[in-house]
């Protein structure tokens, strides 16, 4: 094996600038033009897994264990030839094998869920093909949707680079109708993901309101306040809001002379539907 190795115009999640990956007998790095240069030891390299992402372009995960625990680097844009190199590199001066799988952009309706160190992993049932890899530090909070035991409502904090960005804020997983016997796969899902992601104290809601009509998007949806959201749950769709997004707040008299409607302006909006 190569005492060195070396690739360029890579990128790491969470940044879109290139980096530069080099690794030698001992450490293993990247340089970040913004960011500065991240490295660590080989020793505490624990896990590698090198993954087809798309025609000729491939992605290496690595787990490293850190004084926070087990923390997950993703570095995207190898090449397929460069599998070679770097599990011969791995595997001689590191005692790490690197395992190679791949990823499944098909349409699914079924999942089999891996929850393992600080990630969950979605893959196809009866292969190992990531559907997705979602991050522990990510997840903010699972809820169930009032009137609705099928559903598990995964909440994501935002990842933005930039404002105009589109991310992934939410997961909703279901059992369909008529699958009743899958209805305690979903309740032991839930709460293995309660008792292994959530551990924030302020994800705790501090008020709950329960049947509030909303004009827009329309429907009875339960709210709940939290420290730096608020979050809506209706029997087809959930929204949240994050507290920055609110322009301005009207309390407007209705025609009756009794109630008021509690107005909301956010940018950006809401999304709805496709």
């Amino acid at each position: 094996a190569a005492m060195s190795l070396s690739f360029g115009n890579l990128r790491i999640s969470g940044s879109e600038t290139p980096v530069h990956f080099k690794c030698d007998t001992k450490q293993i790095g990247w340089r970040d033009i913004n960011k500065g240069v991240s490295s660590f030891q080989g020793s505490q390299l624990q896990r590698a897994e090198w993954v087809s992402v798309g025609p000729q372009k491939c992605m290496l995960a690595l787990t490293v264990n850190t004084t926070k625990g087990l923390v997950v680097h993703r570095l995207a844009g190898f090449a397929p030839s460069n599998e070679g190199s770097i599990r011969s590199h791995f595997l001689s001066h590191f005692k790490v094998d690197v395992s190679t799988l791949k990823s499944s952009s098909a349409g699914r309706s079924w999942f089999t869920a891996a929850i393992r160190d600080d990630l969950m992993r979605l893959v196809v049932p009866g292969t190992e093909d990531i559907i997705a890899d979602i991050d522990k530090r990510r997840i903010t909070n699972v809820v169930e949707p009032p009137d609705a035991p099928h559903e598990t409502v995964i909440k994501l904090e935002a990842e933005r680079l930039h404002d105009d960005d589109d991310v992934v804020t939410e997961l909703r997983f279901c059992v369909p109708p008529g699958r009743q016997e899958f209805l305690h796969h979903m309740a032991e899902f839930k709460d293995t993901l309660e008792g292994e992601y959530v551990v924030d104290e302020s994800q705790v809601p501090i008020a709950r309101f329960t049947d509030i009509t909303l004009v827009l998007p329309r429907g009875k949806f339960e709210m709940q306040l939290f420290g730096t959201s608020l979050r809506m749950h209706g029997k087809s769709a959930s929204h949240s809001v994050e507290y920055g997004q609110v322009r301005r707040a009207f309390l407007l008299p209705k025609p009756d002379g009794k109630s008021v409607a509690f107005v909301l302006i956010l940018n950006p909006p809401l999304l709805q539907g496709k």
